[in-house]
């Protein structure tokens, strides 16, 4: 893929490209082995050239990155970690130091930084999605060019695909959670445009779409090792084309960020590999065992046949009208719970069904048909935090009929 050009009018591409720039999403029947790995670095395009491969590899050697057990190759699944040689089990395959990372501190260092007032009033990835589109727009004059250069111009997620892709998923879980996602980037990208983008046309001389701003938080979301989200948001050049694979069954020992040089003052993210890798084999980890299928669907854009994967989440919801709102919700959080609280169930269907029960904490009649629905919902594990708020419920507020049909 060629790096991307700050003259264009949008910085990336737009959205009415054709179809077969990309492959045809994911059925909803489960895949086949032979095609269980869509990778997050999956959408690099083959236009991406040798060239460009080769300036990234000077580029993380010039900042001692990597240890010359692995380099960036294209793989099938776009691009990803070869072994250079024979690794055993645990053996650290990168090392990127912090200073390659763009993270809350690259930020604050920032034009971005000096311009927001070092992005400590923005959301972690709303901060470093603005990052993101900066150094874009400085094209070669980034210190991240050659990393921005090998990154996909969109992923495989769902929150990418057609109309037309769209109606694949239509009645799932799956849908209902990629529409609400891009609304919530929506209002982020509103919010962001208003109040920085547009006040900084120094830092952002083209055009910022919603279709760049949505491209940034797709690179984040796919890229971002799990436990590195939130206020530890980070993308890590190198380390984040390691690819996933489901036969991989430990995510615990792939990686870990350790201080190294005089007095290990210096911040490094180590790589591991999970399992024996031969010379010339592609290193995979294992990107999350806890996601559900509908969840790697729009993380990365795969799913895999594993049936433990196959999950929906029910999802009740304490209503802010409801009279005892206040009371509710103490008994919620007393058990660990919120005003929105959510079990995933594992079954047997694909990518999930919608069940979102509004106001489900509500008093007597209303409150005894919800529980009346719960009771009678085998979906619903029967969990000790259900049982005691079912428990207070039976005691405190709910009739003697109730208390019968909840026993």
């Amino acid at each position: 893929m060629a790096a991307l050009q700050p003259q264009h009018h949008h910085l990336l591409l737009p959205r009415n490209r054709p179809l077969s720039l990309r492959p045809p999403p994911p059925r909803l029947r489960l895949p086949s082995r032979s095609h269980r790995l869509l990778s997050r670095a999956r959408a690099v395009s083959a236009a991406t050239s040798t060239a460009a491969l080769e300036d990234f590899r000077r580029w993380l050697s010039s900042h001692g990155a990597g240890e010359g057990k692995a380099f960036p190759a294209a793989v099938p699944e776009g691009l990803g970690l070869v072994a250079a040689r024979d690794l055993p089990r645990g053996e650290v395959v990168a090392e990127v130091p912090k200073k390659l990372w763009m993270d809350a501190d690259a930020v604050a260092a920032s034009d971005i930084g000096r311009a927001c007032g070092g992005g400590g009033g923005l959301r972690s990835w709303v901060a470093v999605a603005l990052l993101l589109l900066r150094e874009v727009a400085r094209g070669a004059d980034s210190p991240w060019a050659p990393y921005l250069a090998i990154l996909p111009r969109q992923t495989d997620s769902t929150i990418f695909w057609s109309e037309e892709e769209l109606l694949e998923i239509q009645g799932t879980q799956l849908l209902s959670t990629t529409m609400g996602v891009k609304d919530y980037v929506q209002s982020e990208f509103e919010s962001v445009e208003a109040e920085i983008i547009n006040a900084n046309k120094d830092l952002f001389p083209g055009t910022i779409t919603f279709d760049d701003f949505l491209w940034a938080f797709g690179i984040l979301r796919s890229r971002v090792f799990p436990e590195l989200r939130g206020d530890k948001l980070a993308l890590i050049p190198f380390a984040d084309l390691v690819n996933h694979s489901p036969d991989i069954t430990s995510e615990g020992s792939s990686w870990e960020i350790k201080g190294k040089g005089l007095f290990g003052r210096e911040v490094m993210f180590s790589l591991r590999t999970p399992v024996d890798v031969k010379s010339g084999e592609q290193i995979y980890i294992q990107y999350n065992l806890d996601k559900s299928n509908a969840e790697l669907a729009l993380d990365y854009g795969f799913i895999e046949s594993n049936p433990s994967r196959d999950s929906y989440t029910v999802t009740l919801e304490i209503s802010e009208s409801d009279p005892f709102y206040g009371d509710k919700l103490d008994i919620a959080e007393l058990n660990g719970l919120g005003m929105h609280f959510s079990w995933k169930h594992s079954s047997g269907i694909q990518f999930g069904a919608t069940l979102k029960c509004q106001s489900v904490l509500t008093m007597r009649n209303q409150y005894a048909r919800s529980c009346e629905m719960l009771a009678n919902l085998p979906l619903v594990p029967i969990t000790p935090q259900y049982k005691r708020m079912k428990n207070y419920w039976k005691q405190k507020i709910c009739s003697q009929d109730l208390k019968l049909q909840l026993e």
